[in-house]
């Protein structure tokens, strides 16, 4: 080692320099014995990790089924003290799905989040057999489905409690649910319940008909429905001072029926007109 008078260092001879095989542009590792080529690449500020030629400021290039980046945390365990756990999360590319994995102490704990390449978005369960979660390209969102066929499609198996529930808690004057669909005169379906086996449970169309037993209704509240053990419908009104039915309907000149009670061949029971006639076995009453 050489020195001019300045004191600045001019000649250096290391007999042993422990100086490996080296490429221009990567960063150097020491293997144990010497410095050698790493994998990370650094070209005008893009650093490249498994790739010689980074296209980005961070482009990291690894095996599909491989974590091409974890972050890794350590924490307490309460069930036992003075224990520690090691949480991770990885990401991946798998055939181009961007994959979100949770691990903690090197086992995947936790659902995994997936991107995919047709730009969807979904949660799936540990084994990965069925979907949690999903939003597709088109906008429709599944709950427990992995085809949603509309923009919220909730498909699940509850034997213990709702599968869907909206609760406001605001005292005052809080809401619960609102729809708005499509014009009258189209007549959409604003509301439809069916049991599973297809049985028509209520309909509200949007011309303001609503139909228990039937998707198609043919005046304001049309009930339809086969009951061999009992009533079709019951009305029961037990406070002290209730009323029953009342039913109020057009102009008594017009002489429109306020009741009709028919068996389904076609017997008229009996009919109610709104200027007070009552027929039995007639629906043209003649007298009061």
């Amino acid at each position: 080692m050489w020195t001019n008078d300045a004191g600045y260092l001019t000649s250096l001879n290391e007999t042993d320099p422990k100086i490996g095989s080296n490429k221009t542009d990567y960063l150097s590792k020491w293997n144990g014995t010497q410095l050698i080529s790493s994998t990370i690449n650094e070209i005008d500020r893009k650093i490249g990790i498994g790739t010689k030629n980074p296209a980005a400021d961070l482009h990291i290039s690894a095996k599909e089924t491989t974590a091409s980046l974890r972050i890794e945390s350590y924490y307490s365990d309460s069930e036992i003290p003075g224990s520690k756990l090691r949480a991770s999360w990885d990401l991946r590319n798998e055939e181009g799905n961007l994959h979100l994995d949770f691990s903690r102490n090197a086992t995947l704990t936790a659902d995994r989040f997936v991107f995919t390449k047709e730009g969807n978005f979904q949660t799936l369960t540990l084994s990965a057999a069925s979907n949690l979660f999903r939003v597709n390209a088109n906008g429709y969102v599944g709950i427990g489905t992995d085809a949603p066929s509309a923009y919220l499609d909730i498909l699940g198996t509850n034997s213990t409690g709702y599968m869907q529930k909206i609760v406001n808690n605001n005292g005052g004057g809080s809401a619960g649910l609102f729809i708005k669909t499509g014009y009258s005169g189209a007549n959409p379906t604003i509301l439809g319940l069916e049991s599973v086996d297809g049985i028509k449970v209520m309909y509200v169309k949007s011309n303001g008909k609503v139909g228990i037993g039937t998707d198609a209704p043919s005046v304001p509240l049309h009930i339809s429905g086969k009951n061999t053990s009992g009533y079709t419908a019951v009305i029961d009104n037990r406070d002290a001072h209730s009323s029953g039915l009342f039913i109020k309907t057009g102009y008594g000149s017009v002489n429109p029926t306020i009741l009709g009670l028919e068996s389904v061949d076609g017997y008229k029971g009996m009919y109610v007109k709104s200027n007070g006639k009552v027929g039995i076995g007639t629906e043209n009453p003649q007298s009061k």
